[in-house]
């Protein structure tokens, strides 16, 4: 049977079918007020982020345990000094490495650390013995370097550089040792460039 052959209102023979009808807002009575606010397109007040934050008892314990986190890892991170880093003879000395085209390029930086450098005691010339140790990825020494730098008190700034054949070199170690015998182990990672 087509549409609208024997069809009213594009209902069958059996009508219309089943039609409600109902009070307008009668069964609203039994809801609670958020939903029947919600309804009537009543906006309560929005919070502020913080005020949500702190509004149950979860919340505030994820808000607690975030900042006691972050504040951990400051402090960690502000006190503590990496394996390129460190000081021989009140000098702070690093450590950096990098390959490009075929070639690791080794550089080691000494400067005097702030509290030291107006220390009259301090002898003019310091010399530091430096050596340089490339490791490859079997984790053997692929090649080693030796050299000294001079540093004088006036001076700011001292650099070793270095540079080895890339045989597959994945970190740098490095001993400086100072006239005092003091000495200090460094190592970095090789970043490709």
């Amino acid at each position: 049977m087509a549409y609208g052959d024997n069809q009213i209102d594009g209902y069958g023979d059996e009508g219309p079918g089943v039609i409600f009808h109902y009070q307008r807002g009668s069964f609203r009575e039994k809801e609670n007020q958020a939903t029947r606010d919600i309804a009537d397109a009543i906006t309560s007040r929005k919070n502020g982020f913080f005020k949500t934050l702190v509004k149950t008892r979860a919340n505030r314990t994820l808000l607690i345990m975030l900042l006691v986190t972050m504040g951990v890892l400051l402090v960690v991170s502000f006190f503590s000094r990496g394996v390129d880093e460190s000081v021989v003879d009140s000098m702070h000395c690093s450590l950096s490495a990098f390959s490009f085209e075929g070639s690791v390029y080794v550089t080691l930086k000494l400067e005097p650390q702030k509290k030291n450098q107006s220390n009259k005691n301090a002898p003019l010339q310091t010399v530091f013995d430096v050596q340089f140790s490339a490791i490859n990825t079997d984790n053997a020494v692929a090649d080693r370097n030796e050299t000294q730098i001079l540093c004088t008190q006036g001076q700011e700034e001292s650099y070793a550089r270095t540079v080895f054949a890339d045989y597959d070199i994945i970190q740098v170690l490095c001993t400086v040792t100072g006239q005092s015998g003091e000495s200090a182990d460094l190592s970095t990672s090789v970043t490709k460039r």
